[in-house]
């Protein structure tokens, strides 16, 4: 029973904040600033779940979208996770690049996962990475779990994204 209304609320908040999104005239940026649909998508029993999007969005259309179906961006706490999500999600993530939760959007310039304050203390940079330049996101190249695969951008970019659960 307790399952069941703590899926039913994520659900409701998923719902509202897919409503809010689409009835907003505020960009999705402004709504994760404000600490709008921000949803807590931890699934206490089965470990993570993943999805894949069809879509192409600049990281914070990503997180909204990830957000407003009850998910998160993706995080990547350390190798373990790094391994568990290569090996759910097989060949889908070799071709291409996805944005991730990791960003360094905050006035104090720690990089942190989505726009929560969490400082990332696993971050498997790629050679030369990240940029010196401030007010970036990560995106990651999958090739292989071991690789140092993270890298920085300008978070308007369109790239594909890893929603978990």
């Amino acid at each position: 029973m307790e399952h069941s209304k703590r899926l039913f609320v994520v659900l409701f908040a998923a719902y509202l904040c897919s409503a809010q999104l689409v009835q907003s005239q505020n960009t999705a940026r402004e709504m994760l600033l404000r600490n709008k649909c921000i949803c807590p998508c931890a699934h206490p029993n089965a470990g993570k779940q993943y999805r894949v999007p069809d879509k192409r969005l600049n990281w914070f259309d990503a997180a909204a979208y990830c957000n407003a179906i009850g998910m998160s961006l993706v995080t990547i706490k350390n190798a373990d996770d790094g391994q568990r999500l290569y090996d759910a999600t097989g060949r889908t993530l070799r071709s291409s690049s996805y944005w991730i939760g990791a960003n360094m959007l905050t006035t104090n310039y720690h990089l942190q996962w989505e726009l929560n304050g969490q400082e990332t203390f696993y971050e498997p940079w790629a050679d030369g990475e990240p940029s010196k330049r401030q007010g970036y996101c990560v995106y990651m190249k999958p090739l292989y779990p071991s690789e140092k695969t993270w890298f920085s951008d300008d978070c308007l970019t369109e790239r594909n994204f890893i929603c978990e659960f």
